[in-house]
């Protein structure tokens, strides 16, 4: 500790800070090898890409139901926030008519319905999951056995919508 004043009345001003920390500050701003600004819409449409993938790859390596579990829930939740998003931000002139998406929309109503029972932890429209013995998913919406719509091709209609609606308001998704 150091001190500061002479004799008896001194009183203890601060720790000593350890002669490494200037140096690990400087040493750690040199490795940032990428800086990210604040998010945007496409950060969003990029990660459900990403997920979309990852649930494709689970289906041609056999991936265990747990970890396609996991990639789905993230794709429907990725999904439905691009709808918040969109309706949020300032620097989109649009997306008042997103509002009723899920009463409008079937593919966009089947992902809120995954994407809040997942987000919740409670049904919300999701009756169950099926996980099938050639490594594929499906989510069943209602009692009825015929209810159920493959998880990638669920994802798969619920992008192509996106692309089509950003498509008609100017903004180009990859």
């Amino acid at each position: 500790m150091s001190t500061t004043g002479a004799g008896s009345g001194s009183r203890t001003e601060r720790p000593e800070i350890p002669g490494t920390v200037g140096s690990l500050r400087a040493e750690a701003e040199a490795d940032v090898a990428k800086e990210y600004g604040p998010p945007v819409w496409t950060d969003l449409w990029d990660a459900m890409g990403r997920t979309r993938t990852k649930i494709a790859n689970g289906y041609e390596r056999g991936s265990d139901p747990e970890t396609l579990k996991a990639d789905m829930m993230v794709f429907f939740i990725l999904c439905w926030n691009l709808r918040d998003w969109i309706m949020t931000d300032d620097t989109v002139p649009f997306g008042d008519d997103l509002e009723d998406i899920e009463t409008t929309v079937p593919c966009m109503g089947r992902c809120q319905a995954v994407a809040k029972t997942a987000d919740q932890r409670a049904t919300a429209g999701v009756e169950g999951i099926v996980f099938h013995h050639n490594s594929r998913a499906s989510i069943r919406f209602s009692e009825d056995p015929a209810d159920m719509v493959d998880v990638l091709e669920l994802a798969d209609e619920c992008l192509q919508w996106w692309r089509t609606y950003l498509a008609t308001h100017g903004l180009t998704a990859r």
